[in-house]
């Protein structure tokens, strides 16, 4: 009603994208509704090139630890401990900083990352989010698959009515 346009322009970036085409497998006449033009910025649903042993790693413990009770993660946000240590390390030793960013993310290739953002990246880095989103994202580089979030068989079976979670489409 403000800008006189009936429909969205939706610009988005990696998982802004994959949660629109995730969205879309469920409610495309809504989508075809309520927005005229897409731009896709990098989306990431195929992940399973992330080379981060720790990602896999964490995969195959998140259902079985309770992460959030570890690292004290509260309604979605990463611990101010955490935050405040991103903060220091990237300002003060942005190398460092950007080694564990490589080790979590699996990045091979650190000259396409402006050195001179890290201070930046890192005071805005480990922001909100859900556990399940993290399990998600794991589950999505581990099997390098665009699939829904796997709850486990017995939890996808009254979920999804199949043992593993069905693929977008």
């Amino acid at each position: 009603k403000i800008t006189g346009h009936d429909k969205l322009k939706y610009v988005c970036h990696s998982q802004g994208c994959s949660m629109l085409l995730a969205y879309a497998t469920k409610e495309m006449e809504y989508i075809n509704t309520h927005i005229d033009k897409v731009v896709w910025l990098a989306p990431g649903m195929f992940t399973g090139g992330t080379s981060s042993w720790i990602v896999g790693f964490l995969f195959d413990f998140l259902h079985i630890l309770d992460l959030a009770e570890l690292i004290n993660f509260k309604n979605g946000m990463a611990h101010p401990l955490i935050m405040r240590a991103s903060k220091i390390v990237g300002r003060f030793f942005p190398s460092a900083w950007l080694w564990a960013l490589n080790l979590l993310c699996g990045f091979t290739k650190a000259e396409h990352i402006d050195k001179t953002r890290i201070p930046v990246i890192a005071a805005n880095e480990f922001g909100g989010s859900s556990l399940q989103n993290f399990q998600h994202w794991a589950q999505m580089i581990k099997n390098d698959n665009f699939r829904m979030h796997d709850f486990g068989k017995q939890m996808n079976l009254e979920k999804y009515g199949t043992l593993t979670p069905p693929t977008y489409n």
